[in-house]
């Protein structure tokens, strides 16, 4: 890639080939070769085959550029994952290429001096048209860096996309650019040595400033490495954005660092041949320790290609993060290998003359999935909001694809004439058209069709995953659709029957047990079981004639069936009862609405006052009740005399309630002791003392008025 290339010119390359060659020649006489290393796990495709060189191939994102003669000079070539273009056709010489996201930059003499060239995956631009040499062209997304000679030195240039900027203007050389995200760094010469220089956009940094020279530098996401003397050997150093960390401290040389994403590899001398070393980010790890020289390291990814000698010739080798594979084996040299994402490309002599190879690595194998065994979450508000005489319209929340996360696959909505449970699901008829479910925590809606009129009606879905894994079951609301006045329900413990007088347009009806009280306690007498919200979107008039069961088992105490009465919920619970059937234990009520029901049976009270008033409900009795409650049963003395009373009233009461023509004798006699109660129970305590003031002044002048008649009389 254009940011991780050996930055060496193709003769001073050359000229260390043959160095290495002669030391390879001179240790084969002493050493035996070692092991070969494992075969590659890949394939290795060759990209050309002619009987001219082509050389110096570099890869990006699969695709490969380099230059090879084609009889009368070099031309560039692309490979762009399935065909060869060749991009240059002329008499000039084309090389010195670069690739970076199917753009290809290049260096070509046009006969006079080099200039600089971009494909930019279409066409061809000329970026340089001058009478001085320009060359040493890097890429990188679209922005193109190089070196070029204007009379006095060579000079940094930077191209945008756009324009092109002169990045450095001074007497020295500026060498060997390098770019990456718009950051460019390069070497150059200060008046006494070279230095390392970084741009970062808008202004350029001097990274190095000693008395040694730093060359060669490389850039990946901001930081930069280089090779430098210290005085005794070259090192290599680190500038990671903020400071510059020595990574090597020997007295072998270290050269040509390459970086990505952090990690640097390069060559180092190790007192007997070169190997590869590779930089972490923590800490370095010596790859390669054999007899043989290994060189030119790249890198990307984590994964470091080199070419190093086996004892024969040079070889292309690859290390993957873990181990190292041996790409080539043959009796030829491969040389100067780039690496992109675990491809490899390099030139190799074939026999006849230099060819490109590109060896693809296998893909990793197919993970074997782990099994989805989570169901959707079981919906748990599965509703009846509506409908016609013959469908019920459903309403939910949507559950996920795992419980409550994600989204479900299908749902299975069903409906039966009874109860629906796990035993009997297979039984209830399955609806057609259900909805694709939406992720989870979205509300849901599906209409049932085709139900019979007349008839109660069970509803229940599920919900499966792409597997498929079932939820539980859901709630199982129900409900019953009439075209005629009667509908009929029962709950799971008490009938509840609903009749209208006259119903205009069909509706459900449902009614919805609670035990929860929406109306607040009620003197003198207890709810049974459930309250019972009945509800419908019939059009009806008339009165609604309800009918509630109950549990004779129910009762408590003193409490009799023929006492249960209906209440409704209105302002306060007040007492509909119209009749009682005590053989079929039902109440029945007819009211003008529907609402709020609850049932419950008379409480001890207070007997006498009751069957004066003719109601326990009696504001007259309700003041007895609140007096004996407030003033009587909260201390020994009154509720002894309360017992008593609850013992000797009854008979009275019931020979009162017999001769109706006593009530309101009885009324009259109890007019005290309700004024009596009205005034404790419904006055401050201010207004108890004034009262009790102004009914002893007149006690007493009572008592002064009678004494003068008294005195007058003769008495």
């Amino acid at each position: 890639m254009n940011s991780k290339q050996l930055l060496r010119s193709q003769q001073s390359r050359k000229l260390l080939f043959l160095s290495s060659c002669i030391i390879v020649a001179a240790l084969c006489l002493t050493f035996f070769p070692g092991p070969m290393r494992a075969g590659a796990s890949g394939s290795t495709v060759q990209l050309t085959n002619n009987s001219y060189d082509d050389e110096n191939p570099v890869i990006d994102a699969g695709q490969v550029a380099w230059h090879g003669f084609d009889g009368t000079d070099p031309e560039i070539y692309l490979y762009d994952g399935s065909s060869t273009i060749q991009l240059t056709n002329n008499s000039n010489y084309d090389e010195s290429e670069v690739i970076d996201a199917g753009q290809v930059v290049w260096a070509e003499n046009d006969g006079n001096d080099n200039e600089i060239y971009l494909y930019d995956g279409t066409s061809t631009i000329q970026l340089t048209n001058n009478s001085y040499n320009d060359e040493g062209a890097n890429i990188n997304a679209g922005k193109v860096t190089w070196e070029g000679y204007y009379g006095n030195g060579s000079e940094i240039f930077l191209y945008d996309g756009t324009s092109t900027t002169q990045l450095t203007n001074n007497t020295y050389e500026d060498l060997s650019p390098q770019i990456d995200a718009g950051k460019v760094t390069w070497y150059g010469y200060d008046g006494n040595d070279d230095e390392i220089y970084l741009y970062d956009g808008t202004s350029t940094t001097q990274l190095t400033n000693n008395t040694y020279w730093d060359r060669y530098p490389q850039i990946d996401a901001g930081q930069v490495t280089w090779e430098g003397f210290d005085g005794n050997d070259i090192e290599i150093f680190l500038y990671d954005g903020t400071s510059t960390t020595q990574l090597t401290n020997n007295t072998y040389e270290d050269r040509f660092p390459q970086i990505d994403a952090g990690q640097v590899t390069w060559a180092g001398f190790d007192g007997n041949d070169y190997e590869i070393y590779l930089y972490d980010g923590t800490s370095t790890t010596q790859l390669t320790n054999n007899s043989y020289w290994d060189q030119d390291p790249v890198i990307d990814a984590g994964k470091v290609a080199w070419d190093g000698s086996d004892g024969n010739d040079e070889e292309i080798f690859l290390y993957d993060g873990t181990s190292t594979t041996q790409l080539t084996n043959n009796s030829y040299d491969d040389f100067f290998p780039q690496v992109d994402a675990g491809e490899v490309t390099w030139e190799g002599y074939d026999g006849n003359d230099y060819e490109i190879f590109l060896y693809l690595p296998s893909p990793p194998p197919t993970p074997t999935p782990t099994p989805d065994t989570t169901p959707p979450a079981a919906v748990t508000n599965l509703t009846i909001s509506g409908g016609t005489s013959n469908s019920v319209t459903l309403v939910w929340t949507a559950p996920g694809d795992d419980g409550n996360a994600g989204t479900a696959t299908t749902y299975d909505i069903r409906y039966h004439t009874s109860g629906i449970t796990e035993g009997n699901w297979n039984a209830a008829t399955q609806c057609n058209g259900e909805p694709s479910p939406q992720s989870a925590g979205n509300g849901e809606t599906f209409t049932v069709n085709g139900l019979n009129a007349g008839t109660h009606y069970w509803f229940a879905l599920k919900t499966a995953d792409e597997v498929p894994n079932w939820s539980g079951l859901s709630d199982v609301p129900s409900g019953q659709w009439m075209s005629v006045n009667q509908v009929q329900f029962s709950d799971s413990l008490n009938g509840v029957d609903v009749t209208f007088d006259s119903v205009t347009q069909a509706g459900l009806t449902k009614v919805d047990p609670s035990t929860n009280n929406p109306c607040g306690k009620v003197q003198d007498f207890r709810f049974l079981g459930k309250f019972y919200h009945i509800t419908t979107t019939a059009i009806y008039s008339g009165n609604v004639t309800v009918t509630i069961g109950y549990n004779p088992g129910d009762l408590q105490g003193k409490e009799k069936e023929d006492e249960i009465d209906i209440f409704r919920c209105e302002n306060g619970w007040v007492d509909v009862t119209t009749s009682r059937d005590t053989g079929k234990n039902t109440v029945t009520a007819v009211i003008p609405k529907l609402c709020f029901f609850g049932l419950a049976p008379a409480a001890p009270m207070c007997f006498i006052a009751t069957a004066a008033y003719g109601s326990y409900l009696d504001s007259h009795v309700q003041t007895l009740r609140d007096f004996r409650d407030t003033y009587l049963v909260t201390n020994p003395v009154g509720s002894s005399l309360v017992s008593t009373y609850y013992k000797l009233s009854p008979p009275v009461a019931k020979f009162i309630d017999e001769h109706p023509a006593l009530k309101p004798i009885v009324r009259i006699g109890l007019f005290p002791a309700v004024g009596i109660s009205e005034v404790a129970v419904s006055t401050t305590l201010a207004q108890k003392i004034a009262i009790l003031a102004g009914t002893a002044l007149v006690c007493v002048a009572l008592v002064v008025c009678l004494r003068r008649k008294a005195v007058k009389g003769g008495f």
